[in-house]
């Protein structure tokens, strides 16, 4: 455990460094603003979680008056429920351990299989969310040659040419907005349903998840970033309700996204509703962002991580503060662990249910090369 003076030196470090990156001079190329920035927001994410870790080691104190009749007179069912924050640490301890015992291995080949084809038993999203997040902790076994005998009576032959044509033509869209919508529209295409063909599909739309959120991050913290993220709703609202367009303007005032007097109370509601969902979806894109730069290629290998389009994926409701702990306090076994044994174990899966198709594997490649796991600040 760190001492005070060993804290007060990281937190002056860490003042020095982010004021490196935020003195640039007027002669900075638009790439290193860009990079500074990503580097100033990784420091900033790194800070909420260190005070989700805080509020989960010291839960707040409770300024209420104490009750009258003393602590004895308290619900027995209530003296034995953990606080919201307390039960995040809990769990968070609790994968530690278990990482940390020498009976825990990393993932098998044959478990990897069964991930791939099989369809996941029904539990609690705590204990799926645990499970997965230990998958990510322990790593994956490397694969032998006769690996791809097991795997090949699920894969279907079919052509894959042109399956990512329309991502690698959104990565050329030099405005973010079209990139954006761009992707919004390709993620909400529907997807293949043979178990094989649809592993590979998902990890191609996590990818670009995965890009989209990185992209609304960086939109959404430039200066009117709440505003634009209110338009870009506003907008894409308007575009999947054509019959409720007529109710509402199209630029939004006030920062808000108003209705016409006149809109009717039903058109009304529906865009709350809508504005409500979409939110969720923002929200397990942002956590699936953090869990990429966490983890890396793990998170692409797993298909419990994959957002569906047309279904809000559920997550316990300490999910993210979880996450934030594992991102801070990264066990020593997972930090162990090789992204790039990872991504061969990813792309010889990927290669197998392919047929040896290059394709999906280069464009693999190819975001793992751009988009980093991580963002070092040195």
């Amino acid at each position: 455990m760190a001492n005070d003076d060993d804290l007060a030196a990281v937190y002056a470090a860490l003042a020095d460094r982010t004021s490196a990156y935020v003195n640039l001079t007027p002669s900075a190329t638009p790439n290193t603003v860009k990079q500074h920035h990503l580097r100033i927001r990784t420091i900033t994410d790194t800070a909420k979680q260190c005070v989700a870790i805080l509020k989960a080691a010291v839960p707040e104190a409770n300024d209420e008056e104490p009750d009258e009749h003393g602590p004895d007179e308290q619900d027995p069912e209530e003296q034995h429920q953990p606080s919201p924050q307390t039960s995040a640490a809990l769990r968070y301890q609790t994968l530690v351990d278990t990482v940390a015992s020498p009976d825990q291995h990393p993932v098998s080949p044959n478990d990897l299989l069964q991930l791939i084809v099989s369809t996941s038993p029904r539990v609690s999203l705590a204990t799926a969310e645990d499970a997965a997040l230990k998958r990510c902790l322990l790593g994956y076994q490397d694969l032998d040659d006769s690996w791809s005998d097991l795997l090949n009576p699920y894969c279907e032959r079919l052509s894959w040419e042109g399956l990512v044509d329309e991502c690698i033509k959104t990565d050329e869209v030099v405005d973010s907005d079209a990139r954006l919508r761009a992707r919004e529209s390709y993620l909400s295409n529907s997807s293949y349903t043979e178990r094989t063909s649809q592993y590979v599909d998902n990890i191609i739309r996590t990818i670009e998840t995965i890009k989209f959120a990185q992209d609304w991050d960086l939109k959404a913290s430039e200066p009117g970033g709440l505003k634009w993220k209110a338009q870009y709703l506003h907008t894409q609202f308007l575009k999947d309700n054509p019959n409720s367009a007529m109710y509402f303007d199209k630029v939004i005032t006030f920062g808000r996204g108003q209705a016409n007097r006149n809109t009717p109370y039903e058109h009304k509601q529906l865009k709350k509703k809508y504005t409500n969902r979409y939110s969720r979806f923002v929200t397990a894109r942002n956590s699936l962002l953090i869990l990429y730069r966490t983890f890396g290629c793990a998170i692409l290998l797993d298909p419990f991580w994959y957002i569906p389009h047309d279904t809000v994926p559920g997550r316990s409701k300490m999910f993210r503060e979880l996450l934030g702990l594992i991102a801070t306090h990264m066990p020593n076994r997972a930090i162990a662990n090789d992204h790039q044994a990872t991504l061969k174990i990813l792309l010889t899966v990927i290669d197998i249910i392919c047929g040896g198709d290059k394709r999906i594997s280069n464009f693999v490649t190819s975001f793992v090369e751009n988009y980093p796991p991580g963002f070092s600040v040195e």
